[in-house]
C-alpha cells in the first residue's frame, strides 16, 4: 500500500465516523420535535386565552403606573418590570415574551444537563418535562406569573452556566468575569421573584460533580467555587435584604419571615407541607386535573389539534423505534457518577425549594406558580439519570425511560391544553359578571360618598355544572382590586371593592348602630354606612343584588341594592340567626 493510499484511508474514516454519530443522534433530535409540537397547541392554539387574576389590573396600567409599581411594590422589581412590558407591548406580543421566557428556561436546564452529564437523550428528557409544567399551570399559562417565574429561574439557569464557565476557564482573569457574571445573574433572578435564590444551592452541587466527573477536587477548583459563592451569596443577600426587610404592602401580606429554626420546623412540617400536599397530591387536585385532562382531550375533536397530536404521537413512535435499534453509548464511570451526583443533588434541590422561603412566611400559602423552580429542577434530576444510564450503557433502562416519558408528555399536554379552555372559560364569564356589575352600579346612581362595593362569592359553575374547578380559579369578583380597577376604567368611579379573594370568607356583621354594618375580608375590616353597601353575590354569570338582611330579629334594609333591583328577580334576601352572613369562595349554596 502506498502512502497516498494511506492519507485517503485516514481521512476518509472522519465522516463515516460522524455519520455514525448523525445516525446515532436521530432518535433523540425525533423524539424532541415530537415533544414540541403538543406545545404550538398548548401555548398557540390557547393564545388569546383572556384575562386571570391581576391581569385585569396589570393590563390597564399605564407606563407611568407601571413604573410607579415597580417602587411601590419594591420587591421584585425585575419581575415587576418584565409583567409590565408583557402588558404594554400587546396580548399578542406579551405572550410571545412569557413564551420565550418558558423556552429559554427549557434550553438552558437542558444545556446544564448536557455539559454537566453528557448524553444523547438527557437534554431532551430535561427541555420536554420543563416545557410542560402541570402541577404549575399558572407559570405555563397565566399571563401575570408566566414571564416572573419562568424569567426567575432562566435567570438562575444562565448563572449556573456562568459558574461552570468559570470552574472550567483556563484564564484566571476569563474565571473571574465569568464569577462576576454568575453572582449578577443569581442576583437578576432574585429581583425577578424571591424563590430563585434556591438556584445559589447550584454553586456547591456543580463544583462536587465537576471533582466527581474529572476525579479531582484540587485547589484551583476549590478557590473558584469558593470565591464564587461567597460572592454570590453576598451581593444576593445584600439585593434580598434592601427588597424583602423593609416593611411593605408586598412583605406585609406575606407575614413574618421565621428566623427561629423551632418556629420555622413547627410551620413547614405542620403548615406548609400539608398544604402542600393539598395543592397537589390531594384527591381534589386530581379531580381538577381531570377535568382539565377531559377538556384536552375533547379538543381533539378540532381537526387541526388532533393532526399536531397524531403528528407528534407519530414521530414519538418513530423516535422510540429508532431508539430501539440505536446502540447506547457508554460514557465511563466518572460521567457516570458526575450524573447520578447531580440528579441527587437536583432532587434534593427540588425539595429545598418547595418550602423555601415561602414556607417560612406565616402569611404566604402554597399557589402553583411557585411549584415551577422545583418543577424545572425535578427535570434535571429526570434529564441527569438518563445521563447517568446513558454512560452506565444501561441500553433497557434508557429505552425503557423514553417509553415511559412519552406516556407521561401525552396527558401532561392535553391536561395543560384543558388548564387553557377553561381559562378562556373563566375569560368569558369575567366578562358577562363585569357587565353586571357595572349595570348595578349605573341602576344604584347616584352613589353616596363612602359607597363600598360588597362582592359576595357565589354559585359559579365554569363547566355549566357542579365541579372543583369552581373552586379553584378565582374570577373579577374574587379579586377586588381589578373590579375596582375596572370601575375607574370603565365608568370613572373610584369605587372600593370588599372580597375575600378567596382565602377566607366575606362576612356582613351587624353592629350595635342598626345605621351601619361591619363588612370583613381577608384585607377589609370595615364600618360602613348602610345607606352606602350594595352587596352582590354571584349565581353563574348572573349577580343577585342583596336589598336587606335579616340577624335573627332585626331586618336591615340596603337602601342602594333596594334601588337597583326595585322588586325584581335580581334581589336577594339574606336570613340569619346569627349576628353575620359569610360566603366562602367555592362553598354550595342552598
Amino acid at each position: 500500500m502506498t502512502t497516498t493510499d494511506v492519507r485517503e484511508e485516514v481521512e476518509a474514516r472522519p465522516p463515516a465516523v460522524a455519520t455514525s454519530a448523525d445516525r446515532q443522534g436521530r432518535p433523540a433530535v425525533t423524539l424532541l420535535l415530537a415533544g414540541l409540537l403538543p406545545a404550538f397547541v398548548i401555548y398557540g392554539w390557547n393564545w388569546r386565552r383572556g384575562h386571570y387574576l391581576d391581569d385585569g389590573l396589570m393590563d390597564a396600567l399605564s407606563l407611568q403606573e407601571t413604573l410607579s409599581a415597580i417602587t411601590d411594590i419594591r420587591a421584585r422589581p425585575l419581575g415587576t418590570l418584565l409583567v409590565g412590558i408583557t402588558y404594554l407591548v400587546g396580548e399578542a406580543a406579551g405572550r410571545l415574551l412569557s413564551a420565550v421566557a418558558l423556552a429559554a428556561t427549557a434550553a438552558l436546564a437542558a444545556l446544564l444537563v448536557r455539559r454537566l452529564c453528557g448524553g444523547r437523550y438527557a437534554p431532551v428528557v430535561t427541555a420536554l418535562l420543563v416545557l410542560y409544567p402541570v402541577i404549575d399551570w399558572e407559570s405555563a399559562l397565566y399571563w401575570y406569573a408566566s414571564i416572573q417565574y419562568p424569567a426567575g429561574a432562566a435567570f438562575g439557569l444562565a448563572a449556573g452556566h456562568a459558574l461552570l464557565t468559570a470552574l472550567r476557564s483556563s484564564s484566571r482573569r476569563c474565571a473571574v468575569l465569568a464569577a462576576l457574571a454568575s453572582a449578577m445573574l443569581f442576583t437578576a433572578g432574585l429581583l425577578c421573584t424571591e424563590v430563585a435564590v434556591n438556584f445559589l444551592l447550584l454553586i456547591p452541587a456543580i463544583a462536587v460533580v465537576e471533582g466527581i466527573r474529572h476525579q479531582r477536587l484540587d485547589r484551583q477548583l476549590l478557590m473558584r467555587s469558593l470565591t464564587a459563592g461567597i460572592i454570590s451569596t453576598l451581593l444576593v443577600g445584600a439585593v434580598g435584604a434592601f427588597l424583602y426587610l423593609p416593611k411593605t404592602g408586598f412583605t406585609s401580606a406575606r407575614g413574618r419571615f421565621l428566623l427561629n429554626p423551632r418556629e420555622a420546623a413547627a410551620r413547614i412540617v405542620g403548615v406548609w407541607i400539608p398544604a402542600l400536599k393539598e395543592l397537589t397530591l390531594s384527591a381534589r387536585r386530581a379531580s381538577i386535573n381531570a377535568e382539565a385532562l377531559m377538556l384536552g382531550i375533547r379538543d381533539l375533536r378540532h381537526p387541526i389539534v388532533l393532526l399536531v397530536f397524531l403528528a407528534a404521537g407519530a414521530l414519538a413512535v418513530l423516535a422510540l423505534r429508532s431508539a430501539l435499534r440505536t446502540p447506547v453509548t457508554p460514557g465511563g464511570r466518572q460521567r457516570r457518577n458526575a450524573a447520578f451526583c447531580f440528579a441527587i443533588a437536583a432532587a434534593g434541590l427540588s425539595l429545598v425549594s418547595l418550602c423555601f422561603p415561602a414556607g417560612l412566611l406565616t402569611g404566604q400559602g402554597p399557589v402553583p406558580r411557585l411549584l415551577f423552580t422545583p418543577w424545572t429542577m425535578l427535570g434535571m434530576s429526570a434529564g441527569a439519570t438518563v445521563a447517568a444510564l446513558e454512560s452506565a450503557g444501561a441500553a433497557r433502562a434508557v429505552r425503557a425511560t423514553l417509553v415511559a416519558l412519552v406516556m407521561i408528555l401525552a396527558p401532561l399536554a392535553l391536561t395543560l391544553n384543558g388548564y387553557g379552555q377553561i381559562f378562556r372559560l373563566r375569560d368569558a364569564r369575567n366578562d358577562v359578571q363585569l357587565a353586571a356589575w357595572l349595570e348595578a352600579v349605573d341602576a344604584a346612581a347616584p352613589l353616596p360618598p363612602g359607597v363600598r362595593v360588597v362582592a359576595l362569592y357565589g354559585n359559579d359553575q365554569l363547566l355549566g355544572r357542579p365541579s372543583p374547578v369552581d373552586d379553584t380559579f378565582a374570577g373579577i369578583t374574587e379579586t377586588p382590586w381589578v373590579l375596582s380597577r375596572s370601575f375607574v376604567e370603565l365608568r370613572d368611579m373610584d369605587i372600593p371593592t370588599i372580597s375575600g379573594h378567596p382565602w377566607v370568607p366575606v362576612c356582613i356583621e351587624r353592629t350595635p348602630d342598626p345605621n351601619q354594618l361591619r363588612v370583613t375580608s381577608f384585607f377589609n375590616d370595615e364600618v360602613v354606612p348602610v345607606e352606602a353597601v350594595l352587596a352582590a353575590e354571584v349565581h353563574g354569570p348572573r349577580l343577585m343584588i342583596v336589598d336587606q338582611i335579616t340577624f335573627g330579629s332585626t331586618t336591615v334594609t340596603l337602601p342602594l341594592g333596594a334601588r337597583v333591583t326595585n322588586g325584581s328577580e335580581q334581589a336577594l334576601r339574606f336570613e340569619t340567626e346569627d349576628d353575620r352572613i359569610c360566603r366562602a369562595f367555592g362553598q354550595t349554596l342552598p
